[in-house]
């Protein structure tokens, strides 16, 4: 019971007050949050830096978002707090200016996280400035040989665990 109504809820949300029902897309469907952070691809040390973040929302509700961001050091922010949470149930994309100044060249990153939580659902995203830095390559985990099933079904290779005991930690 209680499925059906959550699932007549969340139809009703998709519907919307057009009365029609969105058309399915033929890839992943839409994540529920998104963001970026773009800002220019070079820098120069000691003037003013404007980065635009962008948060997209698959459907905008009235649930509190929080942001947050991360400074490395030599970056010192000019407008807005490290720190805010904002409610906003109209927009599907809301953006915001963060301006910074640059004292010296920064060795990381700024790191910009949202995160909503409510009773039934919370999301997280997290977008980074790199100054003109490449991306960090994502490193592929270990894998085994191909597992085949049943019939010669191809299942795949399965990502190897490190199996090694771990020491407790204290605290």
């Amino acid at each position: 019971m209680f499925y059906g109504m959550l699932e007549a809820m969340l139809l009703a949300a998709l519907i919307g007050h057009s009365g029609e029902m969105p058309v399915p897309s033929s890839h992943c469907p839409e994540p529920p949050l998104t963001m970026t952070l773009t800002g220019p691809e070079s820098f120069v040390t000691g003037r003013e830096l404007e980065l635009v973040l962008e948060i997209t929302r698959m459907l905008p509700d009235e649930v509190p978002i929080r942001l947050h961001v991360a400074l490395p050091d030599g970056v010192v922010l000019l407008s807005g707090p490290r720190e805010s949470t904002f409610v906003d149930p109209a927009s599907r994309v809301v953006t915001r200016r963060l301006r910074f100044h640059v004292t010296r060249v920064p060795t990381g990153d700024v790191v910009v996280t949202v995160a909503a939580r409510s009773r039934i659902y919370g999301v997280h995203a997290t977008a980074t400035y790199r100054f003109g830095r490449a991306p960090t390559p994502l490193v592929r985990p270990p894998v085994g040989p191909e597992l085949r099933g049943p019939g010669g079904t191809r299942l795949g290779r399965p990502v190897l665990l490190d199996r090694t005991p771990k020491a407790p930690t204290r605290r």
